[in-house]
């Protein structure tokens, strides 16, 4: 008798998400780095939805085709690379942006930027829309504390006393701490789920996808009634996606609109 026994790895359901996330923010080349054979990459990548694949590299070669791919990209793109295994590690250290699995090895995580806490690919998307967010955030406080205090600061120093208008020293002190104020008002901003969501997702009872979808509804009361609806009845992402379209009155076949504000609690940043 002739036994065949055939064995492999299924993606996990969250990777083909994870890979249409990125190409909604505007990913413009996405490619599979992998030392398994070009069968199973070929399936693998045909899974979920890459065009680009490269099968039986070794860990320096990783490193070395990103460094031919640094060398030929356009002066505003950068280079990102996810990793989780030993493997991994060169190639982390080598793009302008390593992202580390949370549950993968130590030299991965050392070698990274940026580390995961769960091992959910979606939150990849997570993390670059918090960047984004940041970088807005920060030019925001930047223009604003720059335009308040080249206003206040030369009133203050009296320099338009001789037409009159001066200001009292208790009240600069004052409006020097509305300056403070503003800016931390404005960077609270990035925090716009609900705390209850925010629980369950530290809980791992939620993914980042979930979070998302909740984010999608543009009034705080319809996030917090999406929210109530999963700590009752714990439903699919999908499911979640579905109903947040509804209250965010979308028809079925549109996408949803992206959050600008994502979460920094998803990842931790070193």
């Amino acid at each position: 008798y002739a036994v065949c026994l055939l064995m492999a790895d299924s993606p996990k359901q969250c990777s083909a998400s994870a890979i249409a996330e990125l190409k909604a923010l505007g990913a413009k080349r996405i490619a599979m780095l992998t030392g398994d054979d070009p069968g199973s990459a070929q399936s693998t990548a045909l899974a979920l939805g890459i065009q680009e694949f490269h099968a039986g590299m070794l860990p320096g070669q990783k490193a070395e085709w990103l460094e031919k791919l640094d060398k030929g990209k356009s002066c505003n793109h950068k280079v990102c690379f996810v990793g989780d295994g030993v493997n991994d590690a060169p190639a982390l250290a080598r793009a302008d942006t390593g992202i580390a699995i949370g549950a993968g090895t130590d030299i991965a995580i050392e070698s990274a930027d940026i580390v995961l806490m769960k091992s959910d690919l979606q939150d990849v998307a997570v993390a670059l829309d918090l960047s984004r967010a940041t970088m807005r955030n920060i030019k925001q406080n930047l223009f604003w504390a720059l335009f308040y205090n080249a206003i206040c600061i030369p009133v203050a120093a009296g320099v338009l006393a001789p037409w009159g208008i001066s200001l009292n020293p208790m009240i600069a002190a004052a409006a020097m701490s509305l300056s403070s104020l503003f800016v931390v008002t404005n960077a609270l901003r990035l925090l716009e789920l609900p705390e209850e969501a925010q629980q369950l997702l530290f809980e791992d009872k939620i993914s980042a996808g979930h979070a998302r979808a909740i984010l999608s509804i543009p009034t705080a009361e319809g996030r917090e009634k999406l929210t109530q609806r999963l700590v009752k009845d714990p439903i699919s992402v999908r499911e979640t996606e579905a109903i947040a379209r509804l209250m965010a009155g979308k028809k079925e076949g549109e996408t949803a609109k992206r959050p600008q504000t994502p979460k920094s609690y998803k990842t931790v940043a070193r």
